[in-house]
């Protein structure tokens, strides 16, 4: 499967929060997968 399903909401929630939106990001993640989603969707430091 392709990453472009997890890219997608990260890029489009880092874009709002970086323009000074506050970001929800709803969707359904299970298993293995939540690691990597969490750590994609983590605030970068500055």
């Amino acid at each position: 499967m392709s990453n472009d399903i997890y890219n997608f909401p990260k890029d489009v929630a880092k874009g709002y929060s970086n323009a000074g939106f506050t970001v929800i990001v709803q969707d359904n993640y299970y298993g293995e997968k939540i690691p990597y989603i969490l750590e994609l969707m983590a605030l970068e430091k500055k």
